[in-house]
């Protein structure tokens, strides 16, 4: 579909200038995704998908690619069948729906963010007193 994100995002970072040994290389991870995979093209380097990080050995004359590749996290949040009465942040990728039965009550405040649509279907309400607030933030997506 035009103008979606893509949902896998790929990123290999050269460093030049290394002496021969190990070195580290370490992936920030983007809000909304996650590390699926490492790979690199030499036999002596493996990453570890839980620290985001992959220790390789450059011999001389030697370069090593490493390919770091996330997927996106991104889930359309539902919210049903709730009272709210807290303050409350709700944050959605790409999108979010409250209704049938989400009721917000005094004193309830409840902020909804989206990185693409919000739909407030039938049976949504806010009763006297309370507050919504609903803002679409295309930051929620990765770029």
């Amino acid at each position: 579909m035009p103008g979606l994100p893509s949902r896998r995002h790929r990123r290999q970072s050269v460093v030049s200038g290394l002496w021969p040994g190990t070195s580290t290389a370490t992936e920030t991870i983007p809000v909304w995704w996650e590390l699926t995979a490492i790979a690199c093209d030499d036999g002596d380097s493996t990453g570890d998908l839980a620290t985001a990080t992959v220790p390789f050995r450059v011999d001389a004359g030697e370069t090593v690619t490493c390919l770091f590749t996330n997927s996106s996290a991104c889930n359309p949040l539902e919210l049903t069948g709730v009272t709210v009465t807290t303050i409350e942040l709700y944050q959605g990728c790409p999108s979010i729906a409250a209704g049938p039965d989400f009721t917000i009550a005094s004193p309830g405040d409840v902020t909804s963010e989206a990185s693409e649509w919000i739909a407030l279907r039938n049976g949504f309400a806010v009763h006297s007193g309370a507050r919504f607030t609903a803002e679409i933030d295309t930051l929620l997506v990765p770029p």
